[in-house]
């Protein structure tokens, strides 16, 4: 027979994932089988490195500029979302205008061929990259694939709510480090 699990509400799990990491991962050693919803939360900006999250619930949590270096999830390390060059082809999918660029929408339902950094990290992952985004939402889709699959970027979640300019110029950057990576 198992131990007795642990409880904490929802908001004591975002505090202490957010705040102490080692306490989150001695939480989640001895309460293994405890349901983490980390659906809808803010974790912008948080330093998650080395976490352990898997099988936490992280619909349509909110990443922007968090660091997922060593971090422990499900989906972390799946070879079907890793994009080889994965700013180069935003880059390209945009400078030769089969798709625009807007931060102010995930994608554009109509046409499908605009679409924030994260929207065309999703697109650029295909298949999986839709289920994954089906599952968790796009802000944690889009932060999983682009910190799997960005050199540079050390695990650093971009900043989801940047300018069109400031979005195009981190795209061009990233582009470059990878051109340069060769």
């Amino acid at each position: 027979m198992k131990g007795k699990i642990e409880m904490i509400s929802k908001d004591e799990q975002i505090h202490l994932l957010k705040t102490n990491i080692p306490a989150w991962n001695d939480f989640r050693k001895k309460n293994p089988d405890y349901f983490l919803d980390l659906s809808d939360a803010d974790l912008s900006d948080a330093y998650l490195s080395d976490a352990y999250l898997n099988g936490a619930y992280l619909y349509r949590a909110y990443l922007n500029r968090a660091n997922l270096k060593n971090c422990k999830h499900d989906y972390l390390g799946r070879n079907d979302l890793i994009v080889p060059k994965l700013f180069s082809w935003m880059l390209n999918q945009i400078e030769s205008k089969s798709g625009k660029l807007s931060m102010r929408t995930w994608h554009d339902e109509d046409c499908k061929t605009t679409h924030c950094m994260a929207g065309w990290a999703i697109t650029a992952a295909g298949k999986a990259g839709e289920e994954l985004e089906d599952k968790i939402g796009p802000s944690a889709a889009g932060a999983i694939i682009v910190t799997m699959s960005a050199l540079g970027l050390d695990w650093q979640v971009p900043n989801w709510t940047a300018s069109d300019e400031d979005a195009m110029d981190f795209i061009k950057e990233c582009a470059e480090k990878e051109r340069e990576a060769v």
